[in-house]
């Protein structure tokens, strides 16, 4: 029935918590107090010590997990029972290093696993450096806040918050592929190297809470970029082009003409 395997059988609907699990770690995630769209979380100044939160009536997270968990919710609208399900099954992949068991549909109606293997690519070295080749997709980090009004502001320094003074800049952000302003979600970690993602065949359409597939050639191409250069989040892939272009970059010697220079660079 609707009831817990306790000895109280408590009504499961009503009781049901879902929590993050470490080793023997266990950090509760209670529901959101605010579901709208908007909804942006802050932390709980008393965290485990709050009183509001044994009693479930505090409105602010109280670990960042829960506050990770509730920006998911907010920014997919996947239910609670699809997202256990989802990272269950994503734990017991990576466990045993295979592949997803399902297979969605690729493109053309043709039934294919979620991704690819590529090739398998020959031992010689590459004569290329590594390090310095960067993608041809430019990437660039937004606040979300602003990005959801139309405006697109970077971050104020190392201030962890927008020129425009959102907080939390980090997490409240969004990657845009320049100059297009597509949005890049992030690399999901079921991904390893040597897989190649497939296009999502719903896209532009796609309603999934969490698809694994690239949405748009953009997408697609730096997912593969990031696990060929073993980068795992969109943030360190900002920082890597950042530091790929000042590596490419050469200074002007005194008294040289910048045409000059210019036409070499072309």
């Amino acid at each position: 029935g609707n009831m817990c395997t306790g000895a109280a059988h408590h009504q499961w609907d009503k009781s049901m918590i879902i929590a993050h699990v470490i080793n023997t770690s266990y950090t509760p995630v209670d529901k959101r107090k605010f579901v709208h769209a908007g909804a942006f979380y802050l932390m709980c100044k008393f965290l485990h010590f709050c009183t509001g939160w044994l009693s479930n009536q505090c409105r602010f997270a109280h670990s960042q997990v829960e506050k990770a968990v509730w920006m998911l919710e907010r920014d997919t609208n996947i239910s609670r029972e699809d997202l256990v399900t989802i990272t269950a099954s994503s734990f017991q992949n990576t466990q045993s290093q295979g592949q997803p068991h399902f297979q969605p549909q690729a493109q053309g109606g043709a039934t294919a696993g979620a991704w690819g293997t590529e090739p398998s690519r020959s031992s010689t070295p590459s004569s290329e450096p590594q390090g310095v080749e960067s993608p041809s997709i430019n990437l660039s980090q937004f606040c979300m806040t602003c990005w959801g009004k139309g405006q697109k502001s970077g971050e104020d320094g190392k201030k962890d918050k927008c020129v425009r003074g959102h907080s939390n800049f980090k997490h409240n952000s969004v990657f845009l592929s320049m100059p297009a302003g597509k949005e890049i979600r992030s690399l999901p970690g079921i991904l390893q190297v040597g897989m190649k993602p497939i296009l999502c065949a719903n896209y532009p359409k796609c309603t999934r809470p969490i698809c694994t597939h690239p949405h748009g050639e953009e997408e697609r191409e730096i997912w593969m970029y990031m696990l060929k250069n073993k980068i795992n989040s969109l943030r360190a892939l900002c920082d890597h082009i950042q530091e790929t272009q000042k590596s490419k970059t050469r200074k002007i010697s005194v008294g040289e003409s910048v045409v000059s220079v210019w036409g070499q660079n072309a």
